[in-house]
């Protein structure tokens, strides 16, 4: 099916589906768009609890849609794996929630077979979950740093989102098209894009050229930024702060937002010192994960980035609040499950590398 067909099919059953959802939310002007959405995620988070959640890096989705097609270079190691992951699905147990870095990894396979393939096994594997995106968690974690709401508890609702919204709350106007206002229309048109399958996203995207995602990008930026800074002799608590500070100054910068390097720092200290006080706090995964991944990489005189690495990391950061286990390679096995760092204080989720070991942690849990 080409692209304009699937818009065109989407749009036909969206028309009908919006005229139903604004004869429902006709009239309930007392409840805003925010609270809608943050009604509809606790409802698909209560429905995520059903389920194990395991996150897949890119690799593993790859080998999974590389299986059902029958593609003959997989070793015994990849053919077990995904084996059991066809025994995982199967069994109604598990989920696999996808994070916008993996969507752009996703959508970068242009292989028309591989692509029908990965649309099919994604709807059926994530079961409409994703994690919410790093531009909304990243508000989210700096106003609770702002306002020292330290221990807060966050469960599972703050972190998972539907596909859509992936790439944002989606907006549109009724202008011309519906006589309502705009509040029901928003929370009519959100619906109707939230219970979108995951596969939406990779079939309206698919003949796009020249925009998909390059592992490359930003590459040779890091290792010059990496080389200037590590002639500072840095030990890693300064570090870790380094590259905090660099994420959320590159964020207010995205949103347009200027802030001295005093506020950058004042940020920074109030996270790192609570962090370093309560190891095992809960408080801002997010920025934790990538701000403390990234400073051991900076830290390391050794090792350069390499393609894939920023978008790894990105990954790292979006699973570890979220899923029991995290299937990935061992290369960023080793990064996440370095003992300086501690991830596994405040992180439940099990770091598991390579094929067989993948294949043997399903096998057990099934």
């Amino acid at each position: 099916m080409i692209m304009s067909e699937v818009l065109d099919s989407l749009a036909n059953k969206a028309v009908e589906r919006i005229q139903q959802l604004i004869d429902l939310y006709e009239g309930q002007s007392n409840v805003s768009l925010h609270d809608h959405v943050r009604t509809q995620r606790k409802e698909r988070a209560a429905r995520a609890k059903a389920f194990r959640l395991i996150y897949l890096d890119t690799n593993a989705w790859k080998c999974i849609v590389d299986f059902s097609v029958g593609k003959p270079t997989l070793t015994p190691e990849m053919v077990y794996f995904a084996r059991m992951m066809e025994l995982a699905g199967a069994s109604g147990s598990f989920a696999f929630p996808i994070s916008a870095p993996t969507l752009f990894e996703m959508d970068a396979m242009t292989d028309s077979v591989t692509r029908d393939s990965m649309c099919r096994i994604a709807d059926q594997l994530s079961k409409g979950l994703c994690v919410i995106p790093f531009t909304e968690r990243f508000d989210t974690e700096l106003r609770q740093i702002k306002s020292k709401k330290f221990d807060i508890t966050e469960d599972l609702d703050a972190f998972l989102c539907s596909p859509a919204e992936l790439l944002g709350i989606p907006e549109f106007s009724a202008n011309g098209f519906w006589p309502v206002n705009k509040l029901t229309f928003d929370k009519a048109l959100f619906d109707v894009m939230s219970e979108m399958p995951f596969s939406t996203l990779l079939e309206v995207t698919r003949d796009e050229q020249g925009l998909k995602w390059d592992n490359d990008r930003g590459v040779n930026e890091e290792n010059l930024r990496k080389s200037k800074l590590q002639v500072l002799g840095l030990n890693l608590n300064t570090a870790i702060a380094i590259e905090f500070r660099e994420l959320i100054g590159a964020w207010f910068k995205d949103i347009n937002v200027e802030l001295s390097i005093e506020d950058l720092n004042r940020y920074a200290y109030r996270a790192m010192l609570y962090w370093q006080d309560n190891k095992g706090a809960k408080f801002a995964p997010t920025l934790r994960s990538l701000s403390s991944i990234r400073g051991l990489m900076l830290l390391d005189p050794q090792r350069k980035y390499q393609k894939g690495d920023i978008n790894d990391f990105m990954i790292a950061a979006s699973a570890l609040p979220v899923a029991s286990a995290f299937f990935t390679d061992r290369k960023l096995k080793n990064l996440i499950t370095d003992k300086r760092i501690g991830i596994d204080h405040y992180s439940d989720c099990k770091v598991v590398s390579g094929f067989a070991e993948m294949g043997r942690y399903l096998e057990q849990a099934l």
